[in-house]
C-alpha cells in the first residue's frame, strides 16, 4: 500500500500539536543534559588533571628530611623495589626583598615533575629564574627579582640575611625569564607552611641547580615502573602507592637513628678534640711556666756562682787577669740569659692571657655544643604521595568525586519526572488520535503501520531532546563546572571527552520512555474493532466520592469546588502524575537552595563563634631567656588582643571513604578558662557546652564522624612519629573544617605519656584584616624564638573555593529544576484542559465567565501543585540529609538543617511557575472554539 498519505499524517502530528512535541523535547533534553552532563564531568576534570600530570611526569612519591638527603639515604633509596626512576634536587624557601612575600625555591627537574611553560622559557644561565603563573601581576619577563633568605626583611639584618643566603644560594638576584605552572603545586591558596615571611607559602620559582651550594640534596623524586599508565585516581594506583610507600620506609626504618649515631659520633668527636686541645694548651702552658722556673733557677745559679767566685778572687792577693776576664764574660752571658728569659716571660704571660680568656669562652662553647648535641633528635623523613604532597592533588579529586555523587542522584529524579510526564504526554497524544487510528485501520492500514505514527512521533520528538542534552551535557555543563572549581586550582582548560556509554544510556532512555508507552497503548487500542475506533471514547463516569458522604461538610461547598473535587478522583492517573512531579521538582529546589544554605555562612560560623584565634603561633624548643622576653613583649603588644598558652601537636590518622591520611590539630592549653576565650566547645544537636575532661579528648564532629566514633568509645591517634595512641571520646564538637582534638594537659599527659608542655601561643589580634594577620605573622616570624606561625584564615580561604564552586554548581542544578518544573506543570496543565476540552465548552456556553472557565480546571491543577510541594519538602528533605552526608570533602562537614526559607523559595518559585501558566491557559481558553469542540464524534 503507499505510504504517502501515511507519513503525510506523522508530520501533521508533529506540526499539529508543536506544544507536545516540544515540551517532550524539553524533557528529554533537560533529563539528558543533566544525566550526561554530570557523569562526564567528573571524568573529564580528572581527565584534565591527568593530561597534565603525564605531560609533566608527576613524581609518584617524594623524600625529604630535615637533614637532607645524603649519600647513604640515596644508597638506601636505591634498593627501593620497582623504582624505575629517583631525581635529587634542591629546594630553599626564600622572601622577596623588602616584602612580606615567601616563595620557595627549586632548582630545575630533568625529567620528573616538570613544569608547563605559561610565558617565556626555562631558565638556561644560572642568574636566571621562572615564577610561579600567579606572579604574572606583579612581574614581567626580563625584570630582577631581589631575594632574601634570612627570616627578616629589616634592614639591619640585610647582611645577616644576605650571607646566610650564600650558604645556600650562590646568587640572590635574578632575571624573570618566564612563568610556569608546577604539577606538585596544583592549588592556588594552601601552598604550604615556610618558617620565613609571614608562615604561609605565597610562590615558587626554578633556578638552575648551579645555583645550591649545598653537601647534601634537599628532595628526593620517585616513580615506580608498575604505575606507569595507570590511572592516577584508580583504586590500583593507590593501592600500588601505598604499597611502595611502606616498602620504602620500611629502608629507612632505621636511617634517622643511624643519622643521628654518625652525626653524633663525628661531633662528639670535634667536641672531645676541643677539649684535648684546651687541655693541651693547658699543658703547653704548664711546660712553659715549668721551663721559665727552671731557667730562673739557673740563672740565680749561675748569679750565685759569679757573685762566689767574685768574693774568692776579691779575697785572694795579686792581680789575676785571666780570672777577672772569665768573671766577665760569664756575668755577660748570664745578662743575656736573663734578657731571654724575660722575653720568654713576657711572651708566656701573653699566651697565659690569652688563654684565660680564650679558654673559658671555648669552654662554654664546647659545653653548649655538648649540651646541643646530648638534645639533638633524630632528622625526620617524610615520605609523601601525590595526595600527602601536594593539597591540591587531593582537593581536586575530592572536587570531581563530589560531581560524581551529586551525578548519582539529581539525574535520577530529572529523568524519573521527565519518564512519566513523558508517560502521561504520549498516553493522551495516543488516545486524542483514536478516530484517527480507527480511520487508518478502515483504510486498510496495518497495525505496525499505525503504530508507526506514534514511534516515529516519539523517536523524533526524544531523540532530538536527547541530541540537544547530550551535546549541551557533554560541552557546557562540565565547562561551567570545571570553571567553577578552576578559581581554586592552576588547571586552565577542562579536557572535554565523549561518552558512547552515557550517551547510550541517555539515548535509550529518552526513546523508550517516549516511544514503549505510546507503542502499548495503541497496541490496546488497536484490539478494539475498527468500528468502535471511529467513535469517541465515552467519558469515565461520575462516583461519588468519600467527600461526599461527609454530608456537612459537602453541603456547604460551591458547585465549582465540588466539580474540582470529583475531578481530582475522577482523573487519578493525572491527579498522581501532578503530584509525583511537583513533588520532584520540588524535592529537587529544597535540595538545592538546602545546599547553598548549608554551605553559606559555616565559614563566618565558625571563625566567628566557635573559633575566635587568628593565629598559632609555635615557639622553639629551650627558648632562651632573651628569646623569650622577646616573645613575651611582642604578645603584650597592643595589637594583641590576648593569647593562651597551648600544647600544639600534628596528629593524623587514616580514615575516609579514600583511607586518606587526616591531618588533626591537637591543642592542650593550660588554662580552660582563657581556652574557652578562644575555642568554644560545644555541642551541635544539643547545644550543650563541653569543657576538657581529665581523661579523653574531645573531637570535632567531622573527625569523630570519619572515624565511626561516639562519646565513649576509643579511638586510635597517631603522633608526629608515626606512633599510635588510645584516646577515650569524652565529646564531640561543633566544628566546619579542619580536624581538631581537644585535651586538658593532665589528659594528653595521661594518653600520650609525655609532658605536654605549653610550646604555642593561640593569638587573638584586635585588627582581623588578613592584611593585618599577615603583618603580625611576619612579625612573630621574624622572632628568634618562633618556629612557625599558623593562620586559621588559610583554612577558611581554602574551604570557600569548596564553596564557591559548589554554589555554581547547585545554581546550574536549581535552573534545571525550575525549568523541569515550568515545563511538567505546562504539560500536565495543558493534558487536563485538552482531556475536558468539552466540559470547558459546555460550560461556556452554559454562560461562565473566561476567569471562571480558567480556575474551573486551574483550581485543580493549584491544588495539586501544593499537594506536590509538601510532599516535596518530605522528599528534599531527605534528600537533603542524604547528600550533607556524602557530599562535603574529609576535612569539612555543611550545616545539616534546612532553613524555612528553603521550603518558601522552593514553594515560591513552584507556585510562580503555576500561575504564570495560568495566563497562558486563560489565552487558550478564551479562544476555544466552542463549536468544533461540541461537535459529534459520530
Amino acid at each position: 500500500m503507499h505510504k504517502k498519505k501515511l507519513w503525510k499524517d506523522i508530520g501533521r502530528s508533529i506540526t499539529g500539536s508543536w506544544g507536545r512535541f516540544f515540551s517532550i523535547l524539553s524533557l528529554m533534553a533537560l533529563g539528558t543534559f543533566a544525566f550526561v552532563g554530570l557523569k562526564v564531568t567528573g571524568p573529564d576534570m580528572r581527565a584534565t588533571a591527568e593530561n597534565f600530570y603525564d605531560q609533566t611526569n608527576l613524581a609518584d612519591m617524594i623524600l625529604t628530611s630535615t637533614w637532607g638527603l645524603n649519600d647513604s639515604d640515596q644508597d638506601r633509596l636505591a634498593n627501593a623495589d620497582q623504582l624505575e626512576r629517583v631525581e635529587y634536587g634542591y629546594l630553599e624557601d626564600v622572601t622577596v626583598k623588602d616584602t612580606d612575600t615567601s616563595m620557595r625555591i627549586f632548582s630545575t627537574p630533568e625529567d620528573l615533575s616538570k613544569y608547563e611553560v605559561v610565558e617565556g622559557n626555562m631558565p638556561q644561565e644560572d642568574d636566571e629564574i621562572v615564577l610561579d603563573y600567579q606572579q604574572q601581576s606583579h612581574f614581567e619577563l626580563g625584570d630582577t627579582i631581589d631575594l632574601n633568605q634570612g627570616e627578616s626583611d629589616d634592614e639591619e639584618d640585610a647582611d645577616e640575611a644576605e650571607e646566610t643566603s650564600q650558604e645556600i644560594l650562590d646568587r640572590t638576584s635574578y632575571k624573570v625569564v618566564g612563568f610556569v605552572k608546577s604539577s606538585e603545586i596544583t592549588e592556588t591558596t594552601n601552598i604550604g607552611q615556610t618558617t620565613v615571611g609571614t608562615g604561609q607559602l605565597d610562590s615558587y620559582g626554578v633556578v638552575p641547580e648551579g645555583n645550591f651550594d649545598s653537601d647534601v640534596y634537599m628532595i628526593a623524586r620517585m616513580n615506580f615502573s608498575d604505575t606507569q599508565g595507570l590511572n592516577a585516581y584508580s583504586d590500583n594506583y593507590d593501592q600500588l602507592i601505598r604499597e611502595h610507600q611502606n616498602s620504602v620506609e620500611e629502608l629507612f626504618a632505621d636511617q634517622d637513628e643511624q643519622r643521628l649515631s654518625d652525626v653524633k659520633e663525628d661531633r662528639q668527636q670535634d667536641i672531645d678534640d676541643g677539649w684535648d686541645e684546651i687541655n693541651d694548651t693547658r699543658q703547653e702552658l704548664e711546660d712553659a711556666r715549668s721551663q721559665l722556673d727552671d731557667a730562673q733557677d739557673q740563672i740565680q745559679e749561675g748569679q750565685e756562682q759569679i757573685d762566689e767566685n767574685q768574693t774568692q778572687l776579691a779575697q785572694a792577693a795579686g792581680d789575676q787577669p785571666q780570672e777577672q776576664a772569665q768573671l766577665e764574660q760569664a756575668q755577660e752571658e748570664l745578662e743575656e740569659q736573663r734578657e731571654e728569659y724575660e722575653e720568654n716571660r713576657e711572651e708566656y704571660e701573653e699566651q697565659r692571657q690569652e688563654a684565660d680568656e680564650e679558654i673559658p669562652e671555648r669552654e662554654d662553647e664546647l659545653r653548649d655544643a655538648q649540651d646541643e648535641l646530648d638534645d639533638l633528635e633524630a632528622p625526620e623523613y617524610t615520605f609523601e604521595d601525590r595526595k600527602e604532597g601536594n593539597p591540591g592533588y587531593k582537593q581536586y579529586l575530592e572536587n570531581s568525586q563530589r560531581v560524581d555523587i551529586l551525578s548519582n542522584i539529581f539525574p535520577v529524579f530529572l529523568f524519573a519526572i521527565a519518564v512519566l510526564v513523558s508517560l502521561t504526554t504520549m498516553t493522551r497524544f495516543v488516545e486524542e488520535e483514536r478516530v484517527n487510528t480507527g480511520t487508518l485501520k478502515a483504510l486498510g492500514y496495518s497495525n505496525w503501520d499505525v503504530k508507526k505514527k506514534f514511534v516515529v512521533y516519539g523517536i523524533v520528538s526524544s531523540s532530538l531532546g536527547a541530541i540537544l542534552g547530550t551535546a549541551l551535557g557533554h560541552t557546557l555543563l562540565p565547562s561551567v563546572i570545571f570553571e567553577a572549581y578552576a578559581a581554586s586550582s592552576t588547571f586552565s582548560q577542562v579536557t572535554l571527552n565523549f561518552s558512547l556509554l552515557y550517551t547510550l544510556i541517555g539515548f535509550a532512555i529518552a526513546i523508550i520512555c517516549t516511544t514503549l508507552p505510546a507503542y502499548l497503548v495503541a497496541s490496546r487500542e488497536l484490539k478494539e474493532k475498527t468500528a468502535q475506533l471511529l467513535v469517541a471514547k465515552p467519558p469515565k463516569k461520575g462516583s461519588r466520592i468519600l467527600l461526599e458522604r461527609i454530608t456537612p461538610l459537602w453541603n456547604r461547598m460551591s458547585f465549582t469546588y465540588k466539580v474540582t473535587a470529583r475531578n481530582l478522583f475522577r482523573y487519578k492517573k493525572r491527579m498522581f502524575m501532578t503530584i509525583f512531579g511537583v513533588a520532584g521538582c520540588a524535592a529537587l529546589l529544597v535540595t538545592g537552595f538546602g545546599i547553598r544554605d548549608s554551605l553559606t555562612g559555616i565559614v563566618d560560623h565558625q571563625f566567628e563563634n566557635l573559633v575566635q584565634y587568628d593565629l598559632i603561633v609555635n615557639q622553639n624548643d629551650d627558648l632562651s631567656d632573651e628569646e623569650q622576653d622577646q616573645l613575651n613583649n611582642k604578645l603584650e603588644e597592643d595589637d594583641v588582643r590576648h593569647a593562651t598558652d597551648v600544647y600544639y601537636e600534628e596528629l593524623n590518622v587514616r580514615a575516609g571513604e579514600n583511607n586518606d591520611i587526616q591531618d588533626i590539630t591537637l591543642l592542650a592549653p593550660e588554662d580552660e578558662r582563657a581556652f574557652q576565650q578562644d575555642v568554644n566547645m560545644i555541642n551541635r544537636q544539643s547545644q550543650e557546652p563541653l569543657s576538657l575532661p581529665d581523661d579523653g579528648v574531645i573531637l570535632s564532629e567531622k573527625l569523630a564522624d570519619l572515624l565511626g566514633a561516639q562519646t565513649g568509645d576509643t579511638v586510635t591517634l597517631n603522633d608526629d612519629e608515626d606512633q599510635s595512641h588510645k584516646v577515650k571520646v569524652a565529646g564531640i564538637t561543633e566544628m566546619y573544617m579542619g580536624h581538631y582534638a581537644y585535651m586538658s594537659q593532665e589528659a594528653y599527659q595521661n594518653a600520650f605519656d609525655s609532658s605536654g608542655d605549653s610550646n604555642s601561643y593561640l593569638v587573638t589580634l584586635e585588627d582581623t584584616s588578613q592584611e593585618n594577620i599577615d603583618n603580625q605573622s611576619s612579625a612573630f616570624m621574624d622572632l628568634d624564638g618562633t618556629q612557625g606561625v599558623v593562620q586559621s584564615s588559610a583554612i577558611s580561604e581554602q574551604i570557600d573555593n569548596v564553596i564557591d564552586g559548589l554554589n555554581n554548581v547547585i545554581l546550574v542544578l536549581i535552573t534545571c529544576a525550575t525549568l523541569l518544573a515550568l515545563v511538567v506543570i505546562y504539560n500536565l496543565t495543558n493534558i487536563n484542559v485538552s482531556e475536558r476540552i468539552r466540559e470547558l465548552s459546555t460550560i461556556k456556553v452554559l454562560g461562565f465567565y473566561d476567569r471562571e472557565v480558567t480556575m474551573y480546571v486551574y483550581r485543580e491543577t493549584i491544588l495539586l501543585s501544593v499537594l506536590g510541594i509538601l510532599a516535596g519538602y518530605v522528599v528534599g528533605y531527605f534528600l537533603h540529609d542524604f547528600i550533607m552526608q556524602t557530599l562535603p570533602p574529609d576535612d569539612a562537614m555543611f550545616s545539616p538543617g534546612l532553613e524555612l526559607s528553603n521550603f518558601g523559595l522552593s514553594a515560591g518559585i513552584t507556585l510562580l511557575i503555576t500561575f504564570i501558566l495560568m495566563f497562558v491557559i486563560h489565552r487558550k481558553l478564551k479562544n476555544i472554539d466552542m463549536l468544533e469542540a461540541l461537535q459529534s464524534a459520530d
